[in-house]
């Protein structure tokens, strides 16, 4: 009769204990549980008192959207095929007393586009010519630096022209020209440093706003003896 009271006391003492340690174990982890999330709110809270007040996140959120907004965002397009007149036109150049024609230029052109706020004082170089320097591109007519407008502001950069009158010249092996503004409005005189011979090259034009936007595209070009076939397509 002891025995078996005694051996009831045993089981019971061995329920007690595992029951005790199991709920301990689950106890401990919910309790962790709960450390790690209070842990997050003081942290949110913390930061929210940095702030000064969910007002001032909600304003901070804006200012950021805002600055983004205006910062501006540029990128390069070309696309002779859809736009020929645009991208890579001919054009003859006329002398001004007699109104004769002195020749024909075919020209490359990109089109810079903005899709954020003002672009200022943009200015664009093209690397990749025999001489390695960079060469300072012209926007339009005769500016070597301009502003963009905002959203959706374009403007057209000048990038390699060829001249009929090259074919003319006697033991000539330039044909074609990097826009500068050196060439580009020359009385005939044309700098051989800003020059490319018959042949393929690969060139990089980069475009920087004053605020240090900037956007880079590379292109092959193709030059050849008929100034109508000089070419370009876009690499990257």
């Amino acid at each position: 009769m002891q025995f078996q009271k005694t051996k009831t006391i045993l089981i019971c003492f061995v329920a007690v204990f595992i029951i005790g340690f199991i709920g301990g174990f689950y106890l401990a982890l919910y309790l962790q549980n709960q450390v790690v999330f209070l842990t997050i709110i003081v942290v949110i809270f913390a930061f929210l008192t940095w702030l000064g007040s969910g007002a001032e996140l909600v304003g901070f959120l804006r200012d950021w959207y805002r600055e983004q907004r205006e910062k501006p965002q540029l990128s390069i397009e070309y696309d002779k095929n859809k736009k020929q007149s645009t991208f890579s036109p001919e054009l003859q150049q006329i002398n001004i007393q007699d109104r004769k024609i002195i020749s024909t230029r075919k020209y490359l052109k990109v089109r810079v586009k903005n899709s954020g706020g003002i672009a200022r004082n943009c200015k664009a170089e093209l690397t990749g010519t025999p001489s390695e320097e960079p060469k300072c591109l012209i926007w339009g007519r005769e500016e070597q630096q301009i502003d963009i407008g905002a959203i959706n502001g374009h403007a057209i950069l000048n990038v390699v022209f060829s001249d009929s009158i090259l074919d003319t010249i006697p033991n000539n092996n330039i044909h074609a020209f990097v826009s500068t503004k050196e060439t580009l409005y020359s009385q005939g005189f044309y700098p051989s440093q800003d020059g490319f011979e018959i042949g393929e090259y690969e060139i990089e034009i980069t475009v920087i706003s004053e605020d240090g936007s900037s956007t880079q595209s590379k292109f092959k070009i193709h030059v050849d003896k008929d100034f109508r076939k000089l070419s370009m397509e876009r690499i990257s």
